[in-house]
């Protein structure tokens, strides 16, 4: 499981924050949004609007078990930055919303029953 708002960037650590996601995808998350965000939130004090959509659908076409439809196929994540009341900087040094980070499950290794 990933959590969707990272527990640095104070998400909670309960059932609603996390998502089945595969490995290459979390890690994807921290490389193309949680660490620009951590430096400009912890040592910035900058504050932002930080959203995770899960796109529905099996990852990879749902070839693998049946229960992939129930997982997401990708995360779409939205960054806005605001000032403290609420409302968006008139000048800020921006920080991009990353392209779609997709969670396809790796290939299924076929064995032989014997």
């Amino acid at each position: 499981r990933g959590h969707l708002l990272n527990h640095h960037l104070h998400g909670p650590g309960s059932k609603d924050n996390l998502v089945p996601i595969t490995n290459t995808a979390n890690t994807q998350m921290e490389a193309a949004a949680e660490s620009e965000l951590k430096q400009a939130i912890l040592s910035e004090k900058r504050v932002f609007r930080y959203e995770v959509k899960c796109v529905s659908g099996p990852p990879g076409g749902g070839k693998q078990m049946a229960e992939e439809h129930r997982l997401p196929s990708a995360l779409k994540i939205t960054i806005t930055e605001l000032t403290a009341d609420g409302k968006k900087p008139k000048k800020t040094q921006k920080i991009k919303s990353p392209p779609p980070i997709t969670n396809d499950l790796p290939p299924v290794s076929k064995t032989e029953v014997v």
